[in-house]
């Protein structure tokens, strides 16, 4: 909390160890609303790219290849905002992050 207080960030991957891809964990969220700290969802796309058969879909830009990433944010979780509020937030965020991917992935099309 004292980096994020002091100005740093943390990056994460917020659909956590275990996936499902590009669902976010109700755990991310809780940290940054813990932290009061602002999140931006990032969707990365690159082409061509070796994709490895994975539960999180890992992806590795080939060399000589383009890439694209995509801001969404800043977004703030209340800080008053309840478990089941938490996981409303999540399901939305979710869809906003699998956006911000497909419009990473059609920029290169």
């Amino acid at each position: 909390m004292t980096w994020l207080k002091g100005g740093g960030a943390l990056v994460i991957t917020p659909d956590g160890p275990r996936g499902p891809n590009e669902q976010i964990a109700p755990g991310s969220l809780q940290i940054a609303r813990r932290a009061g700290a602002p999140l931006f969802l990032m969707g990365i796309a690159a082409k061509p790219a070796m994709q490895l058969d994975t539960w999180d879909k890992a992806m590795f830009g080939l060399p000589f290849g383009r890439g694209a990433v995509v801001w969404d944010g800043p977004l703030v979780v209340p800080t008053k905002a309840n478990e089941a509020e938490v996981e409303a937030i999540a399901a939305e965020w979710s869809e906003r992050l699998r956006a911000a991917t497909r419009k990473g992935e059609e920029s290169l099309s």
